[in-house]
């Protein structure tokens, strides 16, 4: 019975190994942000994001429109204050990043530098890109994770 119910033993390195992905050296997790403006998912999560109440957009006068896809600032002025105020703490800490805007930085740090893709857990609601000026759509979250989605 003892045999049935030990755990597997092994190193951990045997099993990242086997987990790996053959990226190149210069791969980074940049690869997986591939929607463009053209795409009718940002328009939605765009749609979605602005109109949240406690967003910033939906709290100026044009807060019952959707912000301008082709404007640098719309998705982030589409995020509440407090992650506003999360992503500038996360882009002090580390400038170029990926970051969790439901994690307050100064406390549990959920970013990311040039070449890691963090853990995607459930948890997580917006992966803010500040090379992208945009969070990672739920298709790019799909496809991190090894789902085909087209």
């Amino acid at each position: 019975h003892r045999v049935k119910t030990l755990g597997f033993r092994s190193l951990l390195t045997t099993f990242t190994s086997m987990m790996a992905r053959p990226l190149g050296p210069e791969t980074s997790w940049d690869i997986f942000f591939w929607q463009d403006e053209d795409s009718d998912e940002l328009l939605s999560e765009l749609e979605w994001a602005s109109q949240r109440p406690c967003s910033t957009w939906s709290q100026t006068e044009q807060g019952n429109t959707v912000p301008p896809l082709d404007d640098a600032t719309s998705f982030f002025s589409s995020l509440t204050e407090c992650e506003q105020k999360f992503l500038s703490c996360y882009e002090i800490k580390m400038p170029n990043g990926l970051y969790s805007l439901n994690q307050n930085p100064e406390v549990t740090n959920m970013g990311t530098n040039g070449k890691v893709m963090p853990t995607l857990v459930s948890s997580a609601s917006i992966w803010y890109s500040s090379r992208h000026l945009r969070w990672m759509t739920p298709e790019e979250a799909l496809t991190v994770q090894g789902f085909p989605v087209r």
